[in-house]
């Protein structure tokens, strides 16, 4: 289409355009979520539910046929610190404040805490018998 063709076009026509545009790529995800839901079936175990293609892909305008049984997963601010350090090698829990290492990870820095500890590192215990 010229942008001729397209100024010169009425809104009514530029509609039907747009919906005709959705409808192609519906019928493409139409495709991809029935084989999904198929493959799904074919490989599920006894005590699995089935599943259909709603279940798998809502087009706008479609309602989810059944509510979410799991709530969606919240992680606090230390579990995602968590996996970070994981991810980037780096052992948990870090030694001293999780949190200011957490930022060195963030920066690209080297973590090298500040030694705050107030035991005595040259007592060590000992068994005395009275």
């Amino acid at each position: 289409m010229t942008p001729q063709q397209f100024w010169d076009m009425p809104p009514s026509v530029f509609v039907q355009k747009v919906e005709g545009y959705y409808r192609r790529e519906n019928r493409a995800a139409y495709y991809y979520r029935e084989t999904y839901a198929l493959h799904y079936n074919l490989n599920r175990g006894e005590k699995n539910p089935a599943i259909t293609g709603e279940d798998v892909l809502t087009f706008l305008g479609e309602k989810p046929k059944r509510e979410r049984k799991t709530k969606p997963m919240v992680w606090t601010e230390e579990e995602i610190a968590k996996a970070e350090f994981r991810a980037n090698g780096w052992q948990w829990p870090p030694p001293g404040d999780w949190r200011q290492a957490r930022i060195a990870l963030h920066r690209g820095e080297p973590w090298s805490p500040v030694e705050e500890s107030t035991i005595d590192n040259d007592s060590t215990p000992t068994n005395q018998e009275s």
